[in-house]
């Protein structure tokens, strides 16, 4: 097992954590388990690849804040429980770099929803992103994610 698999799993995770909040609006809390799951694998079976508590607290850090976007109505409780899980898996040195890379693809993905939406969507769509005017944030959480566990 190398972590490259690891990194694969997670990515496997986002993808149907981020179709899932396409259709539904919502993020299943098994994705949150999972993830929680595979970051206690590779804790486990990559100690020196892991530090457990920085990790840890920056995801930490990142729920709190993100729990005050909730309260304000920014997003939703499931978008703060997968971000909060997925930096379990960032490199935190790189963290204004993915902070940015979040904002950007929360932007491109808006307007590709946007976009979509008046091309396919309508009202009796089975879709949610499709039925109403929301932007599953899953989406450029899984990019962010994605380019932080193969490109840095």
């Amino acid at each position: 097992m190398t972590i490259e698999m690891i990194h694969y799993a997670v990515l496997a995770v986002l993808v149907v954590a981020a179709i899932l909040d396409a259709r539904s609006s919502k993020i299943p809390n098994w994705s949150i388990y999972l993830l929680l799951a595979i970051f206690g694998v590779k804790a486990a079976v990559f100690p020196d690849a892991v530090d457990l508590y920085v990790q840890i607290g920056a995801a930490a850090v990142v729920f709190i804040v993100g729990l005050g976007g909730f309260a304000l109505g920014a997003f939703g409780a499931g978008a703060v429980k997968l971000l909060s899980a997925t930096t379990l898996f960032l490199p935190i040195e790189h963290g204004l770099a993915l902070a940015a890379i979040l904002f950007g693809a929360a932007f491109v993905f808006t307007f590709l929803f946007m976009f979509v939406r008046g091309m396919f969507g309508s009202e009796d769509s089975k879709w949610a992103s499709m039925r109403k005017r929301i932007v599953p944030l899953s989406w450029p959480i899984g990019a962010m994610t994605a380019i932080a566990l193969f490109y840095f």
